[in-house]
């Protein structure tokens, strides 16, 4: 009696777990697609100085890197 309600407890609470992965899986795919849309970089004119552009293209780069390898991991959460 005691082990099917601890299954039951485990498979629901996994069920809340996945959903949970799979909201914040959706919610951070929008925002890398939405922030790839809006590439703050490609500004009409240069106005900004070289090296400040050059220090923006690099945080831009490591931030890419960043949501990039936490979608990675959410898939493979999701796999579980």
């Amino acid at each position: 009696m005691i082990v099917e309600l601890l299954v039951i407890v485990n498979f629901v609470l996994l069920l809340i777990i996945g959903a949970l992965v799979t909201m914040v899986y959706r919610s951070l795919k929008s925002s890398i697609h939405a922030s790839q849309d809006k590439n703050i970089l490609h500004q009409s004119g240069d106005a900004q100085p070289p090296k400040l552009q050059k220090s923006a293209h690099d945080v831009q780069s490591r931030m890419n890197k960043q949501a990039d390898d936490a979608v990675k991991v959410l898939s493979t959460l999701q796999k579980f």
